[in-house]
């Protein structure tokens, strides 16, 4: 889903429980990273960094890593970077999850309105792409 107009802010400072993916996207990176970073404090998360080349290889990872439990119970922040339209397989089965220890949020460029990632991650309840 997207947050409304001047809310991602609010989005990423006090995250809803119930979004597990997070999609930031378009030309400024730089903007983006830091909206991740933002969130990474808003979870008191530590960022676990994941390659979105190793998702298209195997997509069932994504949502292993954030079903895995902790063994000393931090939470992380599976950073996705960089992202497109590859994860996409992944990011399903992240959403498809019976539930989730770890939230995801991937690093995109800029992507077309009929990139499958971001219609999937726009059409969820699950996630919240800006």
């Amino acid at each position: 889903m997207k947050p409304a107009k001047g809310q991602i802010g609010t989005a990423v400072d006090r995250p809803d429980a119930a979004i597990r993916f997070y999609l930031f996207h378009g030309p400024d990176e730089a903007g983006s990273r830091a909206l991740a970073a933002r969130l990474r404090v808003s979870l008191a998360a530590e960022k676990a960094p994941l390659a979105g080349s190793a998702l298209r290889s195997d997509p069932a990872e994504l949502a292993a890593e954030a079903g895995a439990f902790s063994m000393f119970g931090e939470r992380r922040l599976l950073w996705i970077e960089p992202a497109g339209n590859e994860i996409t397989e992944a990011v399903e089965a992240l959403l498809a999850a019976p539930a989730v220890e770890h939230v995801a949020v991937a690093i995109a460029g800029s992507l077309t309105k009929t990139s499958p990632l971001l219609k999937l991650a726009d059409g969820h309840p699950a996630a919240l792409s800006h």
